[in-house]
C-alpha cells in the first residue's frame, strides 16, 4: 500500500500538482483560477464523449430502470 501512495505523490510532483515542503512532507499544491478552469475544461470532454456514446446504446429497458 505505501508503494502506491508514493507512486501516486510521484505522479502528483511530476504533474505540478503537489510538490515536497521539509517538515510537511508532500503538499498539495493551490492552483490559480486560470489553471482551475483548464483542468475543468480538459476534463469536460472525455466526460462529454462518454455521456454521448452511453446515450447512442441506452434502451428503453433502460430509461425504465433510471
Amino acid at each position: 500500500m505505501t508503494d502506491q501512495v508514493d507512486e501516486t505523490i510521484r505522479r502528483l510532483e511530476e504533474a505540478g500538482l503537489a510538490e515536497r515542503v521539509s517538515h510537511k512532507g508532500a503538499v498539495v499544491k493551490g492552483l490559480t483560477l486560470a489553471e482551475l478552469v483548464h483542468v475543468y475544461d480538459v476534463r469536460r470532454l472525455p466526460e462529454v464523449e462518454a455521456a454521448r456514446l452511453g446515450a447512442q446504446q441506452i434502451g428503453p429497458t433502460d430509461v425504465d430502470r433510471m
